[in-house]
Protein backbone atom coordinates (compact mmCIF):
# COMPACT_ATOMS: atom_id res chain seq x y z
CA UNK A 1 0.00 0.00 0.00
CA UNK A 2 1.19 3.52 -1.04
CA UNK A 3 0.38 6.93 0.15
CA UNK A 4 -0.65 9.44 -2.24
CA UNK A 5 2.04 11.63 -3.21
CA UNK A 6 -0.27 15.21 -3.58
CA UNK A 7 0.65 15.53 -0.19
CA UNK A 8 3.29 13.22 1.41
CA UNK A 9 3.04 11.87 5.11
CA UNK A 10 6.10 11.60 7.51
CA UNK A 11 6.45 9.96 10.51
CA UNK A 12 8.67 12.25 12.81
CA UNK A 13 10.28 9.62 15.08
CA UNK A 14 11.19 10.89 18.77
CA UNK A 15 9.18 13.97 18.61
CA UNK A 16 8.93 14.39 22.34
CA UNK A 17 12.79 14.98 22.48
CA UNK A 18 14.34 18.26 22.79
CA UNK A 19 14.92 19.06 19.03
CA UNK A 20 11.77 17.06 18.05
CA UNK A 21 9.96 19.69 20.39
CA UNK A 22 11.57 22.36 18.76
CA UNK A 23 10.89 20.89 15.27
CA UNK A 24 6.89 20.42 16.33
CA UNK A 25 6.82 24.55 17.25
CA UNK A 26 8.54 25.32 14.37
CA UNK A 27 6.22 23.79 11.34
CA UNK A 28 3.41 24.97 13.57
CA UNK A 29 3.86 28.02 12.76
CA UNK A 30 5.14 27.24 9.20
CA UNK A 31 3.49 24.25 7.79
CA UNK A 32 5.36 22.42 4.83
CA UNK A 33 2.41 22.79 1.95
CA UNK A 34 3.66 19.57 0.38
CA UNK A 35 4.22 17.43 3.92
CA UNK A 36 1.77 16.04 6.30
CA UNK A 37 4.15 15.74 9.28
CA UNK A 38 2.94 12.89 12.38
CA UNK A 39 4.96 13.42 15.05
CA UNK A 40 5.93 10.06 17.58
CA UNK A 41 5.79 10.92 21.20
CA UNK A 42 5.38 8.23 23.86
CA UNK A 43 2.90 10.19 26.34
CA UNK A 44 -0.35 11.56 25.23
CA UNK A 45 -0.75 12.27 21.60
CA UNK A 46 -1.36 15.78 20.70
CA UNK A 47 -3.15 16.64 16.63
CA UNK A 48 -1.29 15.31 14.09
CA UNK A 49 0.92 13.29 16.83
CA UNK A 50 0.53 9.68 17.50
CA UNK A 51 1.24 7.95 20.73
CA UNK A 52 3.65 4.78 20.26
CA UNK A 53 7.24 3.36 22.01
CA UNK A 54 9.83 1.27 20.62
CA UNK A 55 8.44 -1.95 22.38
CA UNK A 56 5.03 -1.42 20.73
CA UNK A 57 3.57 -3.18 17.59
CA UNK A 58 5.07 -1.31 14.74
CA UNK A 59 2.16 -2.31 12.37
CA UNK A 60 0.11 0.11 14.68
CA UNK A 61 1.91 3.06 13.08
CA UNK A 62 0.02 4.91 9.75
CA UNK A 63 1.58 4.05 6.33
CA UNK A 64 3.75 7.29 5.48
CA UNK A 65 6.05 8.39 2.27
CA UNK A 66 9.44 8.97 4.59
CA UNK A 67 10.47 8.78 8.10
CA UNK A 68 12.60 11.42 9.80
CA UNK A 69 14.38 9.63 12.74
CA UNK A 70 16.05 12.04 15.80
CA UNK A 71 15.57 8.99 18.29
CA UNK A 72 19.05 7.65 19.94
CA UNK A 73 20.57 7.43 23.19
CA UNK A 74 21.95 11.21 23.94
CA UNK A 75 25.35 12.06 26.28
CA UNK A 76 22.62 12.98 29.17
CA UNK A 77 19.93 10.39 28.75
CA UNK A 78 21.45 8.23 31.30
CA UNK A 79 21.53 4.85 29.01
CA UNK A 80 23.67 2.92 27.29
CA UNK A 81 24.99 4.28 23.62
CA UNK A 82 25.23 0.79 22.52
CA UNK A 83 21.67 1.08 21.74
CA UNK A 84 22.31 4.05 18.94
CA UNK A 85 23.54 0.80 16.59
CA UNK A 86 19.80 -1.11 17.27
CA UNK A 87 17.56 1.97 16.97
CA UNK A 88 19.11 2.90 13.73
CA UNK A 89 18.11 -0.33 12.52
CA UNK A 90 14.71 -0.62 13.63
CA UNK A 91 14.33 2.45 12.14
CA UNK A 92 15.08 1.28 8.62
CA UNK A 93 12.46 -1.83 9.65
CA UNK A 94 9.81 -0.02 10.40
CA UNK A 95 9.85 2.38 7.50
CA UNK A 96 9.77 -0.39 5.38
CA UNK A 97 6.82 -1.69 7.11
CA UNK A 98 4.76 1.53 6.76
CA UNK A 99 5.72 2.07 3.11
CA UNK A 100 8.41 4.58 3.61
CA UNK A 101 10.76 5.18 0.36
CA UNK A 102 13.38 7.73 2.59
CA UNK A 103 14.42 7.67 5.63
CA UNK A 104 16.25 10.75 7.58
CA UNK A 105 18.74 9.16 10.32
CA UNK A 106 19.99 11.74 13.11
CA UNK A 107 23.80 11.30 13.29
CA UNK A 108 25.72 14.27 14.94
CA UNK A 109 29.11 16.30 14.06
CA UNK A 110 30.55 13.77 17.33
CA UNK A 111 31.47 11.34 14.70
CA UNK A 112 34.75 13.70 14.17
CA UNK A 113 37.05 14.62 16.55
CA UNK A 114 38.71 18.01 17.71
CA UNK A 115 39.03 19.48 14.26
CA UNK A 116 41.73 23.02 15.44
CA UNK A 117 42.72 23.96 11.63
CA UNK A 118 40.20 21.44 10.11
CA UNK A 119 36.52 21.40 7.97
CA UNK A 120 35.46 17.94 8.11
CA UNK A 121 34.16 16.17 4.62
CA UNK A 122 31.95 13.52 5.21
CA UNK A 123 33.88 11.33 2.93
CA UNK A 124 37.05 12.14 5.19
CA UNK A 125 37.63 12.32 8.98
CA UNK A 126 34.96 10.15 10.36
CA UNK A 127 37.55 7.58 11.87
CA UNK A 128 38.42 9.36 15.07
CA UNK A 129 35.38 10.41 16.96
CA UNK A 130 35.63 12.32 19.92
CA UNK A 131 34.28 9.66 22.41
CA UNK A 132 31.53 6.94 22.90
CA UNK A 133 28.44 8.83 21.91
CA UNK A 134 30.36 9.86 17.88
CA UNK A 135 31.32 5.87 17.70
CA UNK A 136 28.34 5.22 18.54
CA UNK A 137 26.70 7.40 16.43
CA UNK A 138 29.42 6.11 13.30
CA UNK A 139 28.41 2.13 14.09
CA UNK A 140 24.59 3.08 13.75
CA UNK A 141 25.42 5.03 10.62
CA UNK A 142 27.61 1.97 8.91
CA UNK A 143 25.00 -0.75 10.20
CA UNK A 144 22.38 1.30 8.97
CA UNK A 145 23.51 1.70 5.61
CA UNK A 146 24.28 -2.06 5.18
CA UNK A 147 20.95 -2.86 6.02
CA UNK A 148 19.36 -0.65 3.50
CA UNK A 149 22.10 -2.29 1.10
CA UNK A 150 20.84 -5.73 1.67
CA UNK A 151 17.53 -4.22 0.75
CA UNK A 152 18.29 -3.01 -2.21
CA UNK A 153 17.87 0.47 -0.98
CA UNK A 154 14.20 0.32 -0.35
CA UNK A 155 13.97 2.45 1.91
CA UNK A 156 16.72 5.17 0.56
CA UNK A 157 18.69 6.04 3.75
CA UNK A 158 20.41 9.55 4.45
CA UNK A 159 23.00 9.94 7.81
CA UNK A 160 22.28 13.33 8.69
CA UNK A 161 25.50 14.51 10.43
CA UNK A 162 23.59 17.74 12.81
CA UNK A 163 25.96 19.96 14.33
CA UNK A 164 25.22 20.99 17.63
CA UNK A 165 21.74 22.29 17.38
CA UNK A 166 20.84 25.63 18.86
CA UNK A 167 18.95 25.59 21.92
CA UNK A 168 19.45 21.76 22.94
CA UNK A 169 23.29 21.71 23.77
CA UNK A 170 24.88 21.66 26.80
CA UNK A 171 25.68 25.30 26.25
CA UNK A 172 21.88 26.40 26.41
CA UNK A 173 21.07 24.18 29.27
CA UNK A 174 23.80 25.97 31.41
CA UNK A 175 22.50 29.63 29.98
CA UNK A 176 19.37 28.40 30.81
CA UNK A 177 19.94 27.47 34.23
CA UNK A 178 22.52 30.45 35.57
CA UNK A 179 23.21 34.31 33.95
CA UNK A 180 26.85 33.70 34.10
CA UNK A 181 28.15 30.33 32.17
CA UNK A 182 31.32 28.65 32.71
CA UNK A 183 33.54 28.32 29.12
CA UNK A 184 36.90 26.13 29.11
CA UNK A 185 39.81 28.44 27.51
CA UNK A 186 42.30 27.43 25.65
CA UNK A 187 45.83 28.06 25.07
CA UNK A 188 44.86 29.98 21.57
CA UNK A 189 42.85 32.27 24.29
CA UNK A 190 39.86 31.20 22.46
CA UNK A 191 37.07 29.13 23.67
CA UNK A 192 35.09 25.93 22.27
CA UNK A 193 33.83 26.75 18.62
CA UNK A 194 31.08 24.53 16.97
CA UNK A 195 29.41 23.97 13.69
CA UNK A 196 25.86 24.76 15.11
CA UNK A 197 22.00 24.76 13.52
CA UNK A 198 19.70 26.39 14.25
CA UNK A 199 15.77 25.00 14.81
CA UNK A 200 14.63 26.92 11.74
CA UNK A 201 17.51 26.07 9.46
CA UNK A 202 17.44 22.20 10.40
CA UNK A 203 13.63 21.64 9.57
CA UNK A 204 14.03 23.53 5.97
CA UNK A 205 16.76 21.01 5.43
CA UNK A 206 14.69 18.47 6.31
CA UNK A 207 11.92 19.70 3.88
CA UNK A 208 14.26 19.90 0.89
CA UNK A 209 16.23 16.10 2.04
CA UNK A 210 12.75 15.02 2.05
CA UNK A 211 11.70 16.95 -1.72
CA UNK A 212 15.20 15.68 -2.71
CA UNK A 213 15.39 13.38 -6.51
CA UNK A 214 16.47 10.37 -5.51
CA UNK A 215 19.77 9.88 -7.61
CA UNK A 216 21.15 13.16 -5.74
CA UNK A 217 20.50 12.15 -2.09
CA UNK A 218 23.78 11.16 -0.26
CA UNK A 219 24.42 8.88 1.97
CA UNK A 220 25.53 11.10 4.24
CA UNK A 221 25.43 14.77 4.79
CA UNK A 222 27.04 17.35 7.43
CA UNK A 223 24.23 19.92 8.23
CA UNK A 224 25.17 23.40 9.84
CA UNK A 225 26.26 26.40 9.27
CA UNK A 226 29.13 27.35 6.86
CA UNK A 227 30.79 28.83 9.71
CA UNK A 228 31.53 27.60 13.25
CA UNK A 229 30.30 29.66 16.18
CA UNK A 230 32.04 30.62 19.20
CA UNK A 231 30.10 29.49 22.40
CA UNK A 232 31.19 32.97 24.01
CA UNK A 233 29.37 35.01 21.38
CA UNK A 234 26.42 32.97 21.96
CA UNK A 235 26.48 33.42 25.66
CA UNK A 236 26.92 37.23 25.11
CA UNK A 237 23.59 37.67 22.59
CA UNK A 238 21.41 35.96 25.17
CA UNK A 239 22.41 38.70 27.46
CA UNK A 240 24.53 35.89 29.25
CA UNK A 241 28.03 36.54 31.02
CA UNK A 242 30.89 34.15 30.83
CA UNK A 243 33.49 33.13 33.46
CA UNK A 244 36.67 31.38 32.38
CA UNK A 245 38.72 28.36 33.07
CA UNK A 246 41.38 26.46 31.68
CA UNK A 247 40.72 23.94 29.37
CA UNK A 248 41.39 20.27 30.49
CA UNK A 249 43.89 18.25 28.56
CA UNK A 250 40.78 16.24 27.12
CA UNK A 251 38.40 19.39 26.09
CA UNK A 252 37.49 19.77 22.70
CA UNK A 253 38.52 23.25 21.06
CA UNK A 254 37.03 22.96 18.05
CA UNK A 255 34.55 20.70 15.95
CA UNK A 256 33.54 22.31 12.37
CA UNK A 257 31.96 20.90 9.12
CA UNK A 258 32.31 21.28 5.81
CA UNK A 259 29.65 22.10 4.39
CA UNK A 260 29.69 22.24 0.77
CA UNK A 261 27.69 19.32 -0.14
CA UNK A 262 24.49 20.98 1.65
CA UNK A 263 25.01 23.85 0.35
CA UNK A 264 25.06 22.68 -3.36
CA UNK A 265 21.75 20.11 -2.35
CA UNK A 266 19.76 23.18 -0.58
CA UNK A 267 22.21 26.34 -0.25
CA UNK A 268 23.62 27.88 2.75
CA UNK A 269 22.05 28.47 6.14
CA UNK A 270 22.27 31.66 6.89
CA UNK A 271 20.49 31.81 10.59
CA UNK A 272 22.99 29.23 12.04
CA UNK A 273 26.37 31.41 11.24
CA UNK A 274 25.71 34.25 12.92
CA UNK A 275 25.19 34.36 16.74
CA UNK A 276 23.21 36.96 16.98
CA UNK A 277 20.73 35.39 14.33
CA UNK A 278 20.72 32.32 16.27
CA UNK A 279 20.10 33.52 19.30
CA UNK A 280 16.92 35.27 18.27
CA UNK A 281 15.56 32.77 16.11
CA UNK A 282 15.87 30.22 19.45
CA UNK A 283 14.16 32.82 21.53
CA UNK A 284 11.12 33.44 19.30
CA UNK A 285 10.83 29.84 18.98
CA UNK A 286 10.98 29.65 22.94
CA UNK A 287 7.89 32.54 22.88
CA UNK A 288 10.47 34.72 24.62
CA UNK A 289 10.61 37.31 21.67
Amino acid sequence: MMVPRHRRRVLLLGASGKVGRMLTRYWAGSPPSNLQIIGQVRGPAGNGEVSWSVHDDPATLPMVNAVVSLWGVSPRSGRSYSENEGLGVKTLEIARLIGAERVLLASTSAVYGNSVGVRHMESTGANNPAGAYGQSKLVMENASADWARQCGNQPQVLSMRIGNVIGADSLFAAMEAASTVTLDQFASGGGPRRSYVTPGDLARTIEALLDCPTETLPDVLNIAGTRPIAMHDLVIAAGGRVAWQDAPKAAIESVEMDTSRLEALTGILPESSDAVRAIAGWQMLKGDA
